[in-house]
């Protein structure tokens, strides 16, 4: 219904978070959208798309910051990472520098510390009952793909009475 107010007599332009909405929708679906509002200028953030200029956000160096600063400022070894929704570029590039980032500090891949996500916040809690509950392992610190599910991740340790950051950084 929302995409229905939107036209060309009311709008002078459109800033599409091409991220989030392909992570609901194909990108050949969003594309397909936006021909709809041809020919308003556009900008697409986070997300290349074909025939629209984009902003684009550096995930991986991101990630390896996040990765770089838990163990060389904090010596942290055990890290878990809840991914983002799968096939999703930016999950998967974020993922990409975690796996990268614990190789050059030669820490192995222990994948009972890698968790299915989906970018939202429920699915940061629901990797910590996996975490936890069901692979019952032990962590020093949890990255997630995005802040929903660090917030998830947070609000679950907290429910615990797992301290943040003093038990577990997130």
């Amino acid at each position: 219904v929302l995409y229905e107010l939107v036209n060309v007599a009311n709008t002078d332009g459109l800033i599409i978070t091409s991220s989030a909405l392909t992570s609901y929708t194909s990108p050949e679906e969003l594309l397909h959208l936006c021909e709809r509002y041809h020919p308003l200028p556009m900008v697409s953030i986070a997300q290349s798309m074909e025939g629209v200029p984009s902003i684009l956000v550096d995930n991986a160096q991101g990630m390896r910051d996040a990765i770089r600063h838990l163990t060389e400022v904090h010596g942290y070894r055990r890290i878990a990472f809840i991914c983002g929704s799968e096939g999703h570029p930016e999950a998967e590039e974020r993922y990409r520098a975690y796996v990268d980032e614990l190789a050059e500090h030669g820490i192995p891949l222990d994948l009972d510390l890698v968790a299915p996500g989906d970018f939202r916040e429920s699915s940061g809690a629901a990797a910590i009952a996996l975490l936890l509950d069901q692979r019952k392992v032990k962590f020093e610190a949890v990255v997630a793909a995005n802040d929903n599910m660090a917030l998830g991740a947070l609000e679950a340790l907290k429910a615990r009475g797992i301290r943040v950051p003093d038990e577990t950084a997130v």
